[in-house]
């Protein structure tokens, strides 16, 4: 456990876990096996985690962020990030809450993404057999969400562009406001709504349901 003033921090370990609270100017760099990583403060350098099974938690101001994880769990509150957040797993879930970024990237394998009151300038989301559970999220520019098997569930949320994209997975819930929708499928039911668009959409699957409303 640190908690002191650094201009910068570079920790690699195996099973301990990592504990820093306070400012940390310099890059913060952490590397740890099983071992939980526990972040919070104010940290004005790139920040870049990496653990295996440990969990990683998050709260405070950061610069930007590259977080990856392989079975462990990433949880990220009450956070702002000036640049932009990157956040990659295998099998591990992703939730986010109250985050505030410029770009925010998540990559997941077969963990769940789950992303409450989120705002960004840009958002991309992948994920191939997890779900995505994403409510009040909203992108001043660009809104992608692609999946293969996983299911993609929205409420409140919105942008100018917007792309869901699913092999098998289903796209169900709620936007702020119409779009000019395009859509695709091989096999899929698709049922969208009428009205006057702002912005536009598009809905693309193979054998995965899309029904989506627009929140009065």
């Amino acid at each position: 456990e640190v908690r002191k003033d650094f201009e910068t921090v570079h920790v690699t370990g195996a099973s301990s876990d990592v504990t820093l609270s306070g400012s940390y100017s310099g890059k913060v760099a952490i590397q740890t096996a099983s071992g939980d990583v526990t972040l919070e403060g104010v940290f004005a350098g790139p920040l870049e985690l990496q653990t295996s099974s440990g969990s990683q938690e998050l709260k405070g101001r950061f610069h930007s962020g590259k977080l990856r994880a392989a079975s462990g769990d990433i949880e990220v509150a009450q956070a702002s990030v000036t640049e932009d957040l990157a956040v990659e797993t295998a099998s591990g879930d992703v939730e986010l809450t109250n985050v505030k970024a410029r770009e925010l990237r998540l990559r997941s394998a077969s963990g769940d993404i789950q992303l409450e009151r989120i705002c960004a300038e840009l958002l991309a989301i992948e994920s191939r057999s997890g779900d995505m559970e994403l409510q009040q999220v909203l992108a001043k520019e660009e809104f992608l969400c692609r999946s293969t098997s996983g299911d993609i569930s929205l409420t409140g949320c919105d942008a100018p562009k917007m792309g869901f994209a699913t092999v098998s997975g289903g796209i169900t819930g709620s936007l702020l406001h119409c779009k000019r929708f395009s859509s695709r499928t091989v096999s899929g039911d698709i049922h969208l709504p009428g009205g006057t668009p702002e912005g536009e959409c598009t809905i693309s699957t193979v054998s995965g349901d899309a029904n989506l409303r627009v929140e009065e």
